[in-house]
């Protein structure tokens, strides 16, 4: 194990759907590491649920080689449908059991953020004012 991070670290997975769209992969990679400059190396990285790599084991497994002893999975959702209710936590539990010795966690969806509601006020603000 390559470790240059505490084990008491956390690491962040932006967890997202998926596409089979390369440009949309190239843009949700893009925004992973341009978060991962500003925290810190590994301390964010990106998975997708289905169509395309790096999956959340992958994405897991990467941390867990860079030391860092805690991950918190965002998932990137709008709403609590099928894939944050059911999907996300299989998948998390899937990959809690296929390691040890690492605290995994799900934060809420982004929908849910206040920070999101007050995003599409805004813009729809200032879409309605032109």
């Amino acid at each position: 194990m390559a470790s240059n991070n505490s084990d008491s670290e956390t690491a962040v997975i932006l967890l997202a759907h998926g596409s089979k769209d390369e440009t949309w992969r190239a843009w949700f990679a893009g925004l992973s590491d341009s978060l991962a400059q500003s925290l810190g190396p590994g301390r964010v990285r990106h998975a997708y649920l289905q169509f395309a790599p790096p999956t959340l084991m992958d994405a897991v497994g990467a941390a867990i080689d860079e030391g860092f002893g805690k991950i918190a999975i965002l998932p990137v959702f709008i709403s609590a449908g099928g894939h944050v209710m059911k999907d996300v936590p299989q998948q998390v539990a899937s990959v809690q059991e296929q390691t040890s010795g690492v605290e995994i966690s799900i934060l809420p969806h982004i929908g849910q953020a206040p920070e999101f509601e007050a995003l599409i006020r805004s813009l729809t603000l200032k879409a309605s004012d032109g």
